[in-house]
């Protein structure tokens, strides 16, 4: 990781402002493999998007996958794709499964450490340093968090 995204608070921003459609009953009011299949679209075209027939190990993994998707959907990436549409690819169809087993997805928006946690795992997923930070604070951040 060296070269530099986002600001880690224009994305938890992002966050606060999830729109209730994200937030939605996965597969029942939802359908995540259309968000993310429009996502990786956006990114890189439609012969990643194709490939998007993912099932999530669980609801709450699903979840935590359009909350991820709402974060690459920011300008910052979609103006700089296609680049990040494999890393992104990998993050949200099972990029995720480890951390939604420890934490409710909704906790990602309503609770800033973990607002901050999501931006920094996608980050660092893409393998971007939040702006204005060095590679040793923030691997030593999302450590912490």
């Amino acid at each position: 990781m060296s070269e530099s995204g986002p600001s880690i608070e224009a994305l938890t921003h992002r966050l606060v402002q999830t729109p209730q459609a994200m937030l939605a009953e996965p597969d029942q009011q939802v359908d995540v493999n259309a968000v993310l299949a429009d996502l990786l679209r956006d990114l890189a075209g439609a012969h990643v998007a194709e490939a998007v027939a993912w099932r999530a190990s669980s609801r709450n993994e699903a979840r935590l996958s359009l909350l991820a998707a709402w974060v690459l959907a920011d300008p910052w990436f979609v103006q700089r794709a296609p680049r990040f549409a494999a890393a992104a690819k990998t993050l949200l169809c099972g990029g995720l499964q480890a951390v939604s087993k420890l934490v409710d997805a909704s906790r990602f928006v309503s609770d800033g450490d973990r607002r901050e946690e999501l931006a920094r795992r996608v980050l660092a997923a893409l393998q971007l340093l939040p702006e204005s930070e060095s590679e040793a604070v923030a691997a030593d951040r999302l450590r912490t968090l």
